[in-house]
């Protein structure tokens, strides 16, 4: 499931084909007249007012009955959504009930932090929080492989080297990248070194306008000096040179330094220095400044 107008709806709708086995049918009709020397019957339907959390208390209900429970799982989860918060707060009063439902959003890194800030939804901040780590380059060669044959088609060596290197381990980046290099030319049986070389400009584009400009307007003014603070020279960069460069104390920018490592932008190294963790930030940061 993704995180759009009218995921609530569609949750619905796979819970009752899914679980079409175990849960009874839905029914808003009964039998109101027998036609005898017309060999026939009439049904009158009612629409009976509800709510999507009643709907949902029902099936759920039903199918712990029968001894089976409910995974949600909803991908590129966001604060802004309209939906979303009513997921989660029907979620936490599943969870109160002792109702065996679970719930896994996924989302990128900025996200979900912000997602976790809304207080109408704070049940979120006791939730269980996984961090993908970087995919190594042998996995990544391995996944854009397996699925280019998987589909019929072949990828040269050369350009599997290229995806590997380009994706820096970053499992979104991965898709971008075999997203476009399938794309170029659907019609050939093998990607080659150029249509990989063509899917990482496209994909480096997609990066900056669908993870990296969101990521950079979320932060505060302050954090985004210090990534800009950040750009000076190469890493791994000491946080007190970052301090300095900042015109503030140290103290100060380790608060700040710990904000942009919750939200995944940068990440710790050997104590006391920080370097880049999110895949051409840095680039996109000079490009833009």
């Amino acid at each position: 499931m993704t995180d759009r107008d009218g995921m609530l709806s569609e949750i619905i709708v796979q819970l009752r084909q899914k679980a079409s086995h175990i849960l009874a049918p839905e029914t808003n009709s009964w039998l109101s007249e027998i036609h005898v020397h017309g060999v026939g019957f009439t049904r009158t339907r009612e629409e009976v007012p509800s709510t999507w959390r009643a709907d949902m208390t029902k099936a759920v209900s039903e199918l712990n009955e029968k001894g089976s429970g409910l995974l949600i799982t909803v991908d590129e989860a966001s604060a802004q959504s309209d939906e979303l918060p009513v997921l989660i707060d029907s979620f936490q009063h599943f969870v109160r009930e002792r109702r065996d439902v679970a719930l896994l959003l996924a989302g990128l890194p900025h996200n979900v932090s912000t997602l976790i800030d809304v207080d109408a939804i704070s049940f979120l901040r006791r939730a269980f929080k996984h961090t993908m780590d970087q995919i190594s380059a042998t996995d990544t060669s391995y996944a854009i492989k397996e699925t280019v044959e998987g589909a019929g088609r072949g990828i040269a060596a050369p350009a599997l080297k290229v995806a590997a290197d380009a994706s820096e381990g970053y499992a979104f980046l991965i898709q971008l990248l075999g997203y476009h290099a399938w794309r170029q030319h659907p019609e050939r049986e093998t990607i080659t070194l150029e249509d990989m070389e063509q899917a990482v400009v496209l994909a480096r584009n997609d990066m900056y306008r669908m993870v990296l400009e969101p990521t950079v307007n979320s932060l505060s003014e302050r954090e985004l000096e210090f990534l800009v603070a950040m750009t000076e020279g190469e890493g791994p960069h000491r946080v007190s040179d970052i301090a300095g460069r900042m015109g503030i104390t140290e103290n100060n920018a380790t608060k700040i330094r710990a904000r942009l490592i919750e939200q995944e932008v940068i990440g710790a190294r050997r104590r006391g220095f920080v370097d880049f963790d999110m895949p051409m930030i840095r680039d996109y940061l000079v490009d833009e400044g």
